[in-house]
This record gives structure tokens, C-alpha cells and sequence, in this order.
């Protein structure tokens, strides 16, 4: 049985630094019209105007950030002068290099400042990275190392990596998804949500990564993605990836779901072409057709369908998230697998059963993911025989606990006793031992090191490895559990 990975969100709050340039992962400039490069640099600034991003940011205000290890050096090319927020220290200041320290890990995070730059030399090309003697590679050492270590045995790491929220399947402005050329640079100032239209690290840098991992890349496609784009895409992929590795290709993610924007644009763009006159039906059309448009691109360029892992996605236990798409013309003619969620825990979240979980402790949290666990089963059977009919493997797109934004405190706080209690090793081994006695496929765990007091990650940090769900993970792979 293989595992994957969904990476987290690539934000100046995650805990997750994978770039060995922590810059690129800041919030981006935080005051508005600025002058800027098109690469998202200051090219000059107004009489009395700075520029300030934010780096290694809690995302609640007086929550603790594990920071990368410091002290950092700092280089930059142009002239201008900045200024650092009071809890950094500088050792060491030259032409282009700060050597900098940071005084306290927690608090706001760290403030740069720009307070001048020459327009015709201005500040730019600013890296901050790890002085640790083995951190000369593009990537941060202990990002690669939570991902392929001697702690997942012979397989030594996770086989796929499904690039969820570093994609733009996540972005908030569809007219960026429209052209290839909008999609972020190794060049751009930052990766994140403020830096280039859409959020994310270049797609040659994910790339790059699986090409270090030897690990399959998952990309969801953004909704919006034209022909022109999804070919340019693809191209890309081709011409970069190492050949001995698959690629797996999903339009969107959770199309069914009415919680994500792509849900209400299908339903709007099935109803449209008259794929159906309900709602429901016209969405899941939509996504079919969306998905083999898609696939169709990928299958031009690659010539043979040999690398090709064609996803089509559903809600788990909801036949119908499935069968009609499936149904749709010659969608199964295109698909290669299905995909469903394999969570426990979403129930326990909705404030019908506040009340009820509020006044659990730790042992009766655990006794009911039992039948949770009973419940997965039956749902992911369901799905399962969906597959059997169309002759398709099933995998998870994700899974995992789901113990996470609970209805009030008490079950937050609950949810996050739990994280840490060993019976959490025991029940995502559990979930994994159904999938696997199942005979399932691929399982993508969901995710890998997390935000807000670690509910989802298998990791609150990159230098903790020893988290209950983590090693159980570990195990179950290294003992084919």
C-alpha cells in the first residue's frame, strides 16, 4: 500500500518552510499602492511611504511559531536602507549580507521594513536563509527530511505529493487562472497569497521537488484553467519531471463541495451549456466534461497515457458524486482512478453535537471514533463498488483524522488534547489498516505538517518528528501494517 502527502498551505504563518528562502514565504508588501516591479519588488517609494512585509507569522495573534533554526543570512542586491522589527538582533552587516539572530519565537512575528530605495538601483533579489552547514540546497533540509527519511524503512518516504494548497486550484482570483503567464516565478518576491495573482510556489519548483523525492506530483488543475493553459502545463511537466515518474491530474478539488467556490461556478456553467436543468446533476456534468478537457490536454502532449493518472473525485459514501459524471458520455473512457476522502472525526464537529461532545473527556472521544471508523468503512464500500463497476481502482485524496474547528472552545480544546494522546497513534493506524486490508489504493494523508495547535498535520513543526501521528504513520509503513 502507498502513501502520499497533501502539503499545507504556503503562508508566512504555516510551520511548514520548504523553500531554504524563508522570504518567498513572507505575507508579501502589507501597504497598498506601492510602486512595483512586475516581479512584485519596491522600484521607489513616495516621500515619507515604507514597505513592510511580515515573516514567520503566528496565525493568532500571541500563538507560538516553531521558526526555522537561526541565525539567518540575509542577501540583497540594489541600494535602499531597511530596518528589522525589535526582536532581531544583526551580527553582521556588509555590502548585499546581513547576519541576523532572532531574540524570541513567538510574539507577531518578524517585521522587515523598507524605508528607502534608489529607483534606479532599487532593493531587490531579498533572500533569507538557514546558516545550518547543510543548508545549501534550494530546499530546506528538515522540510526534505520529514518527507523521505530511514524512519519509512525500505520505502523511505512518501510515494506521491498532492499539491492541494501550493496550487491555484486555491486562489480567490479566477481571472489569474485564465493565463499560464500569471502563474508565480522563481523570480517573484514572494510565493504567497500577496506576492504574484495567484498564490503558490513556481511550478517548476514543485517540480523540482518531486524530482528530489522520487515521488509522484498531484496537481489540481484551477477551475478556470483554459486549453492554451492546461497545455502550457502540462508541456512544463514533461519537459521537467523525471521520466520514470507518474503524474496525477484532478480538475479542481471537491467539486461536489458546496463549501468551495468551483462547486457554484460548475453548477452555473452546467446549467448554462444545458447539461441538465437540475442543479445538482448540471454541476457533476460540468466536472466531467471540465475533467476530460482536461485530460485531453495532457494526453495531446504525453503522447501515451503510460505516465498519466487521470483523477476523477467524488464525496465519500455519495454514489452519485460519482456515477454521473461517470455516466456522463465518455468520462470512464478517461479516467484512470477515483478518488474519495477517508476522514473520521467531521461529525463531531457540527454544533447538533456540540452539546453532547462538550461534556466528553479523552476516553469517550476515543471509544466513538470506533463506530466512526465502522462508518468510514461502510462509506468508503459504497465508493468502492462504484469502482468495481467501472473497473477503476479507488484511492484517497485525502484522509486522516478530522478532529479540527470544533463548535465551541470546550470541544476545541478537546480536539486538541487529542492530538497528543497516543490513542491518536492507534486510530490513524487504524484507518490506515482498513484502507489497506481493503484493498485499496494510493492513501494521501491530509497533511503534512499543520497550522492552529497541529489538528491536522502529522507535524506541528519540521524539527519534532516524534508526534504520535507521525510515527504511526512511520510504523505502519515501515511493518506494511
Amino acid at each position: 500500500m502507498e502513501i502520499g502527502i497533501n502539503l499545507n498551505k504556503f503562508r508566512d504563518w504555516s510551520p511548514e518552510f520548504w523553500v531554504n528562502d524563508f522570504f518567498k514565504q513572507s505575507r508579501g508588501w502589507l501597504e497598498k499602492d506601492l510602486n512595483l516591479t512586475i516581479s512584485g519588488w519596491v522600484r521607489s517609494l513616495k516621500p515619507g511611504q515604507t514597505a513592510t512585509t511580515l515573516l514567520f507569522s503566528p496565525q493568532l495573534s500571541g500563538e507560538k511559531l516553531d521558526y526555522p533554526k537561526g541565525p539567518y543570512n540575509v542577501y540583497f542586491r540594489g541600494n535602499g536602507t531597511f530596518k528589522w522589527s525589535d526582536n532581531i538582533k544583526v551580527l553582521k552587516s556588509a555590502r548585499g549580507y546581513q547576519l541576523i539572530e532572532l531574540l524570541e519565537a513567538s510574539g507577531d512575528g518578524i517585521y522587515l521594513t523598507l524605508e528607502s530605495t534608489n529607483p534606479n538601483n532599487y532593493l531587490k533579489d531579498i533572500k533569507i536563509r538557514s546558516t545550518q552547514p547543510s543548508d545549501r540546497s534550494v530546499f530546506y533540509k528538515p522540510f526534505l527530511n520529514s518527507l523521505n527519511n530511514d524512519g519509512f524503512g525500505n520505502s523511505k518516504g512518501f510515494k506521491t505529493i498532492r499539491f492541494l494548497f501550493l496550487n491555484p486550484a486555491y486562489n480567490n482570483l479566477p481571472q489569474a487562472h485564465l493565463f499560464y503567464k500569471n502563474l508565480p516565478k522563481t523570480t517573484d518576491a514572494f510565493w504567497t497569497s500577496k506576492g504574484p495573482p495567484v498564490e503558490g510556489p513556481p511550478l517548476d519548483m514543485m517540480i523540482s521537488l518531486c524530482n528530489t523525492l522520487n515521488a509522484n506530483p498531484w496537481f489540481c488543475i484551477p477551475h478556470m484553467a483554459t486549453d492554451s493553459f492546461v497545455r502550457v502545463f502540462a508541456k512544463r511537466i514533461k519537459d521537467k519531471l523525471n521520466p520514470n515518474l507518474k503524474v496525477y491530474i484532478e480538475h479542481a478539488n471537491e467539486v461536489w463541495n458546496p463549501g468551495f467556490e468551483f462547486n457554484d461556478y460548475s453548477i452555473k456553467q452546467g446549467l448554462k451549456i444545458k447539461f441538465s436543468t437540475d442543479p445538482f446533476e448540471a454541476g457533476l456534468r460540468y466536472h466531467a466534461w471540465k475533467s476530460v478537457r482536461i485530460f485531453n490536454e495532457f494526453e495531446r502532449i504525453f503522447a501515451d497515457n503510460s505516465r498519466l493518472v487521470r483523477v476523477l473525485a467524488g464525496q465519500t459514501g455519495v454514489t452519485d458524486t460519482y456515477t454521473i459524471p461517470l455516466s456522463f458520455r465518455d468520462t470512464a473512457e478517461h479516467c484512470d482512478i477515483l478518488a474519495t476522502g477517508a476522514y473520521i472525526g467531521y461529525e463531531l464537529r457540527s454544533p447538533e453535537m456540540a452539546e453532547v461532545v462538550s461534556s466528553w473527556g479523552l476516553d469517550q472521544l476515543f471509544e466513538a471514533t470506533d463506530a466512526l471508523l465502522t462508518r468510514l468503512k461502510i462509506d468508503t464500500d459504497i465508493v468502492n463498488n462504484v469502482a468495481k463497476q467501472y473497473k477503476l481502482p479507488l484511492v484517497a485524496y485525502e484522509g486522516g483524522q478530522h478532529l479540527h474547528n470544533g463548535s465551541n472552545k470546550m470541544v476545541n480544546d478537546l480536539f486538541s488534547r487529542a492530538q497528543h494522546d497516543p490513542r491518536m497513534g492507534d486510530l490513524i493506524t487504524s484507518i490506515l489498516k482498513m484502507w489497506n486490508k481493503s484493498n485499496l489504493g494510493l492513501f494521501c494523508y491530509a497533511y503534512s505538517c499543520s497550522d492552529k495547535a497541529g489538528h491536522w498535520g502529522l507535524l506541528e513543526n519540521l524539527d519534532n518528528l516524534n508526534t504520535v501521528k507521525y510515527q504511526a504513520l512511520q510504523k505502519f509503513v515501515r511493518e506494511d501494517l
